[in-house]
């Protein structure tokens, strides 16, 4: 959003609980689909390029290292075992830039939206409409009033309202 419309316009917006409920569970079932859809794709590059867990997880600690110095080149080394049981040797396994930058994007973007799944989740199973202490009296029901809850521009338009 534009930041000068963003301080032109400080709307609150009021949802009820089952509305922001029934939105949040919208929200982690696409949420799951993206993270399924990564998981995918970064199956899809290690079976390619023959990356184990331990290759993985070695890989993108060396990635971020490499990125934090600023170096442009990374190289993972492996020490494989011969069928036969005879010597080990030592085989080097050059991963281009890209492939390394697309699982450290597809494995951050991931953790990323599982935060987001988990706090949804969290919302969803706590979220209750707050008494309404300015509404006089009980509601025909002989219960107090409640208010929902208020939300600014960026939560309607992440829950997709």
């Amino acid at each position: 959003m534009n930041p000068s419309i963003q301080h032109k316009f400080d709307f609150r917006f009021e949802k009820s609980s089952a509305e922001i409920s029934a939105k949040a569970r919208e929200k982690i079932g696409v949420l799951e689909k993206k993270v399924a859809e990564r998981v995918g794709r970064v199956a899809k590059l290690r079976a390619e390029y023959g990356i184990t867990d331990a290759v993985l997880v070695d890989l993108l600690t060396q990635a971020r290292a490499a990125q934090k110095s600023g170096e442009a080149r990374v190289s993972y080394s492996t020490t494989t075992a011969v069928p036969s049981g005879g010597l080990s040797t030592s085989d080097e396994v050059v991963i281009g830039a890209g492939v390394v930058n697309n699982l450290m994007t597809e494995a951050d973007a991931a953790d990323s939206e599982r935060a987001d799944i988990k706090r949804l989740k969290l919302i969803e199973r706590n979220l209750v409409d707050l008494p309404d202490d300015n509404a006089p009296g009980l509601a025909p029901s002989g219960e107090r009033y409640t208010r929902g809850h208020a939300l600014d521009y960026d939560e309607l338009e992440f829950l997709g309202f």
